[in-house]
């Protein structure tokens, strides 16, 4: 899925290249909209571990890594201050959940899975490329925060909960850059969006392709 991502970010990247002839000058004034978007969600580490024993010897069952793609919502108030620049606050949600095989460690059998949800708030600054015609492009970014809700669980196979079960909360700073066209107040555009180590995991990353509508 991330392939396909990148691969969607490379048609709005090419598409910007050619919004510069066929652009449309966004309006000056207040605008909202809303935005639906898939979400690839990186965060590379461990988010706890139990340590199954038998006859002195020791193992550790490891809940998996989140790696995998969900849907983000999400919407934003913005202005245009100049003919081609646009402030924009914009708040998002989105949720990962991501299941481990289950594994059997010196005689213990459990199973691992990790849900996390996040909430973001950005300001955004956005330049728009074009020139009153039905197309344009835009590119841009901003820095906000992100608040993350982690939920780990170990089972076993009565399904009760084993020692590394875990909920947590956290709140890092983040930055996004992103891109797009638009054309009649719809667009579409891909963000990449990174932070700081979250709840032990170690650094997030996302890349979202979104598709959005603007009213002004």
């Amino acid at each position: 899925m991330r392939a396909f991502l990148s691969a969607l970010a490379g048609v709005a990247l090419v598409t910007l290249a050619t919004g510069t002839t066929a652009g449309h000058a966004e309006q000056a004034g207040l605008y909202f909209g809303a935005d639906v978007g898939l979400l690839d969600f990186d965060l590379p580490g461990k988010a706890s571990e139990f340590e199954g024993c038998n006859d002195d010897a020791c193992s550790h069952i490891g809940s998996p890594s989140v790696d995998g793609t969900n849907f983000r919502v999400g919407g934003v108030i913005g202005m245009g201050i100049f003919e081609q620049v646009r402030a924009e606050a914009e708040v998002f949600f989105d949720i990962d959940t991501v299941s481990g095989s289950e594994s059997q460690e010196q005689g213990l059998s459990a199973s691992a899975s990790v849900d996390v949800r996040t909430y973001g708030l950005m300001l955004n600054s956005w330049f728009d490329i074009g020139s009153d015609t039905a197309w344009s492009a835009y590119l841009g970014g901003g820095a906000g925060i992100l608040f993350a809700e982690t939920s780990h669980r170990i089972l076993d196979r009565a399904g009760a909960a084993l020692r590394g079960s875990d909920d947590r909360t956290d709140t890092e700073f983040a930055y996004q850059i992103g891109v797009g066209v638009h054309v009649q107040g719809w667009h579409i555009g891909y963000r990449y969006l990174t932070t700081g180590d979250l709840n032990d995991y170690g650094d997030v990353s996302q890349h979202v392709l979104l598709l959005g509508l603007r009213m002004w």
